[in-house]
């Protein structure tokens, strides 16, 4: 059968030809732009600080760390000494050595008519000496009469009268054992206190402070009342006394030269036990035992002593404070 066409429909010439309306309320899609991918950038290499030069104290001057002689020691310095400082002052010291590389000084400026103590301490390798409580404070010496410059201050010194009278060297009296702040630069820190710990007996030499070490005062127990006593003192390390910590007492043994004339071995003691910077430590001891170690269990007590970790020792009952020297 013939398939049956199906009439389409032609609009005439003279009809418009009709255009679909675009619906105003309907948003068009946005147009999707594909992102190119950033290139990484590359990361930026840090610049290696460069390392300041380090100038040493020792060195920061033209004068001589050296004379022809090689190192004088402190003893060639003691004396009366006059000193200028620029640009109108001027004073005068005198110089007593108490160890090969220390001094201790007493000074007068007419300025200030009131005498003052100055310890110094020498730069290793040097023939410059350091006040001991001011690293900038530097006195550097060509010779052993001559000291033409020091740091910071501008000034120059020379020996004007040689010690006299034949007196031998290293006299200056040594720095009291007294109690000191923690943290102070003048506190002791012990080279035996692990050892102390443990109960063995030990010389008490100083980590913190090289050469030196804990000594009597004097030779011969003194009097007061019921008590014998000797005063101690911070000294050369060879000097230094024997010591035995039980927990609570340090214990200077019998057997000591100056201490074997006591009724029973002496204890360490805080002067009247006053807890106070600047009083000083004794080895004391009464007429028996019990009446030296008394005080154990007294939470003003004296006699009571703690071995800090730092190497330190302090009175038990006031830790704030730790054995350290007078200057």
């Amino acid at each position: 059968m013939a398939p049956v066409p199906i009439p389409v429909p032609i609009p005439s010439p003279s009809e418009p030809l009709a255009v679909p309306t675009v619906n105003a309320s309907v948003t068009p899609a946005p147009l999707v732009v594909p992102t190119v991918p950033t290139v990484p950038t590359v990361p930026t290499v840090p610049t290696v600080p460069t390392v300041p030069t380090v100038v040493s104290v020792a060195h920061s001057s033209n004068a001589p760390d050296l004379p022809a002689g090689g190192i004088i020691p402190a003893a060639k310095f003691e004396g009366l000494w006059c000193g200028f400082c620029f640009p109108l002052l001027f004073g005068f010291f005198c110089r007593r050595a108490h160890s090969p590389d220390e001094t201790t000084d007493v000074v007068v400026w007419p300025c200030l008519p009131i005498p003052f103590l100055e310890r110094r301490i020498r730069i290793p390798g040097t023939n410059r000496f350091v006040k001991h409580d001011d690293t900038n404070a530097i006195d550097i010496y060509s010779s052993e009469s001559c000291m033409p410059e020091s740091q910071p201050c501008p000034a120059c010194c020379c020996r004007i009268c040689p010690p006299g009278g034949g007196h031998p060297p290293y006299t200056c009296p040594a720095p009291s054992l007294v109690l000191v702040r923690r943290g102070s630069k003048l506190a002791c820190v012990f080279e035996s206190a692990a050892e102390l710990v443990q109960g063995r007996e030990c010389k008490l030499t100083l980590r913190s402070h090289p050469g030196r070490g804990v000594t009597l005062r004097y030779d011969a127990k003194r009097q007061y009342e019921q008590w014998s006593y000797i005063q101690l003192a911070v000294g050369q390390a060879v000097e230094a006394v024997t010591v035995v910590y039980d927990g609570t007492f340090i214990v200077g043994p019998v057997g000591h030269q100056a201490l074997n004339t006591f009724p029973v071995a002496p204890v360490f003691d805080i002067a009247f036990w006053q807890m106070c910077e600047g009083n000083t430590v004794s080895f004391v001891g009464g007429r028996n035992q019990a009446e030296t170690r008394q005080g154990k269990e007294t939470a003003y007590s004296g006699r009571a002593f703690i071995v800090n970790t730092d190497g330190t020792i302090s009175p038990w009952n006031a830790q704030h404070f730790v054995l350290g020297m007078s200057f």
